[in-house]
């Protein structure tokens, strides 16, 4: 597992909300959070990836054991 994001700023936070909003292209949102909505904003949120033998490990169940630890 590591650690890919931290904390971000508003304008950091607002362009991966307009991601599938505003690009006319079909892509899914990143985020339901706008800029200041974000635990990110706040210095309490991270992202994290399940690597297995450094290829990104897409398994539910791994992401699901990750969150219990949070």
């Amino acid at each position: 597992m590591s650690v890919i994001s931290g904390a971000g700023t508003y304008a950091e936070q607002d362009a991966l909300y307009a991601i599938g909003r505003t690009s006319g292209r079909k892509e899914r949102f990143v985020t339901k959070a706008r800029g200041g909505y974000s635990s990110h904003y706040f210095g309490i949120g991270f992202d994290v990836i399940v690597l297995n033998d450094r290829t990104y490990f897409r398994d539910a169940a791994s992401y699901l054991a990750v969150g219990m630890l949070g």
